[in-house]
């Protein structure tokens, strides 16, 4: 029979207590032997309690310090239904714990891990480390089930956020809530929850699952949650499907918070600037450019948020180029707030309109609120290269921005739309629409340094440079270039060797080289051996009488033995009165 201990009933120890308030990552580090003398429920009621006053760091710690505890703790705590009920509620409170600490990753690892449980998500085994116990022997491997908070992984982004797999969902949650399937879960997940879950995966850069758990909860309750509006519910939907690349999806919630802009802290011109954003990604740019006439022509569609009135700003300046009015307006725009996607404006416009120094300011401050945006690295290099005409520098500017876009495309799909909506911690940063714009940096970032060390005159680096990018028109003309240059060069040296050495000749340094007097030499012409015309064979030089092979048979016989060719008959003289005798000149 199990001893009784004082704290089955009663309090925490003090120094737990002070330990988890004290620095709450720190409540994973007991060992499984002072785990087990703890209490499930006393560190659950401290973990609730601290939630309810909002002190989410302690509540993180207690709710980790909970869940080590269920993990390590024998059959007094439970099993079967009821230890799996106590582990997924543990799992939701730290995930809310989690996010009031602002760390939505290991907000959605703990969501994602008790939505496994559930069901509701697809199943992933977790990889547990070894522990080891103090002064019990080496601690063994748990199972899938007992996972720690450093152990959570989510398994990636959904691959279906549909609208018939978020309506199976929220049919599911209902059963289970009315106790017809699964009981054990029931009153566990409700909208509130699926909202919360919703605004975690969307800030740990999971637009599919965030956009999955915000239809779920507009299925389970329409008016939105209790803190929340549900124009808010669309604009997250929205901003989802935008970073995933279904503009269409994003097309139909941004109208639907057109029609209660306010609600989500926006203006109308907000809206139709997030419409031409989708009309953009769908190759629908007649609507793109109406939606931002409408924003630039009425007054009445004024954008709120900064990032919509840059973008206005810029979109004028494409339109009526007039550079001044366009640095005025970025000007005001950033004293009223400095932000770095301002700032990176300014920067564009000033180096438009030639004024380098205020450009090199004002893109080095972007660079300070900014130092991973790449776009604010390009245009640094780009100063450098053709306004200051300073190519070391340049190269290195190129070289930043080169290595940045390389770490964007190489991170988690869509993990760099992280915090990029409204409200969150990039909305006013420099920031890409998607990965075709992260590429067009980083192609542009490598012409331009291949550029630099052409001025810098390193052909070769150039070259290798250029490599690395698509042979369009642009690089062509710059590869042949260097060649040009290369074959001038190689004929430049060659005239200036020449022109040494006769005048080493003509001042005795050099005794001239006579190139040695060559042979004439009359080469036996080479023989055909067919005609190509008639393929007949050629006329050969004949050595005695040419006589054809039928004649050679003539008069042949084996008795007579006669020579294979004729010999010449001896002219008849005159009236053959001088013939020899016996024999007739008259032809048989």
């Amino acid at each position: 029979m199990r001893c009784a201990r004082a704290d089955d009933a009663g309090e925490l120890p003090i120094d737990v207590i002070d330990a988890v308030a004290r620095a709450p990552d720190d409540a994973r580090a007991y060992s499984r032997a002072r785990l087990r003398e703890f209490n499930v429920s006393t560190v659950t009621r401290h973990a609730n309690g601290s939630m309810a006053r909002r002190e989410y760091g302690p509540a993180r710690g207690f709710y980790a310090l909970a869940l080590e505890t269920l993990a390590v703790r024998d059959g007094e705590d439970g099993r079967g239904s009821g230890r799996g009920r106590r582990r997924i509620e543990l799992r939701l409170g730290l995930g809310d714990a989690a996010l009031g600490c602002g760390d939505a990753n290991a907000a959605r690892g703990a969501y994602a891990a008790a939505m496994r449980e559930t069901g509701m998500f697809e199943k992933k085994r977790a990889v547990v480390t070894d522990r080891e116990e103090d002064g019990e022997g080496s601690g063994g491997v748990r199972d899938e089930w007992n996972e720690c908070e450093e152990t959570y992984e989510d398994g990636g982004d959904e691959r279906d956020a549909s609208d018939a797999r978020a309506r199976t969902i929220a049919d599911y949650v209902v059963k289970c809530n009315s106790g017809e399937v699964k009981s054990m879960i029931r009153g566990v997940i409700d909208a509130e929850m699926m909202y919360r879950m919703g605004r975690a995966f969307q800030l740990a850069g999971r637009p599919r699952r965030s956009l999955l758990a915000n239809k779920v909860a507009l299925l389970l309750q329409p008016d939105g949650p209790a803190e929340r509006s549900a124009t808010q519910i669309h604009l997250s939907c929205a901003e989802a499907s935008l970073a995933f690349g279904d503009a269409e999806t994003a097309l139909h919630y941004f109208r639907m918070v057109m029609l209660k802009a306010e609600e989500a802290s926006l203006s109308t011109g907000d809206v139709f600037c997030n419409l031409a954003t989708c009309y953009r990604a769908m190759g629908l740019h007649d609507e793109e450019a109406r939606a931002m006439n409408a924003v630039c022509t009425n007054s009445k569609h004024r954008p709120m948020r900064i990032t919509n009135m840059i973008k206005t700003i810029m979109y004028r300046l494409s339109q009526d180029k007039d550079t001044a009015k366009a640095i005025h307006e970025l000007e005001s725009l950033n004293e009223m707030k400095e932000t770095a996607e301002g700032l990176y404006s300014l920067g564009r416009v000033l180096l438009l309109a030639r004024d380098y120094n205020a450009a090199d300011d004002a893109l080095m401050r972007a660079c300070e609120l900014d130092p991973a945006s790449p776009k604010v690295w390009l245009e640094i290099g780009t100063l450098y290269l053709k306004g200051f005409n300073v190519p070391a520098t340049a190269a290195k500017a190129f070289g930043r921005a080169k290595e940045l876009s390389l770490v964007l495309m190489e991170q988690e799909e869509d993990s760099y739309q992280a915090e990029s909506g409204y409200g969150g911690a990039d909305e006013n940063r420099t920031k890409f629409n998607d990965r075709t714009e992260i590429s067009d940096a980083r192609t542009r970032a490598v012409i331009g340094r291949g550029d630099c060390f052409e001025e810098l005159g390193q052909p070769s680096k150039a070259l290798r440079e250029w490599e690395e990018v698509p042979e369009t028109a642009a690089i062509q003309i710059r590869k042949m270039r260097i060649v040009v240059w290369a074959v001038v060069l190689v004929q430049r040296n060659f005239r200036e060797y020449k022109k040494r050495i006769a005048n080493e000749i003509s001042n005795g340094v050099r005794r001239p080289v006579l190139a040695p007097s060559s042979r004439v030499v009359n080469p036996k012409p080479v023989k055909k051996k067919y005609d190509s015309l008639s393929r007949m064979l050629t006329k050969k030089d004949p050595r005695k009488t040419e006589v054809p092979a039928i004649d050679l048979l003539k008069g042949f016989t084996i008795g007579n033995a006669l020579s294979a060719v004729p010999k010449k008959k001896k002219p008849n003289n005159f009236f053959g009165f001088f013939n020899s005798p016996g024999k007739s000149s008259k032809k048989k």
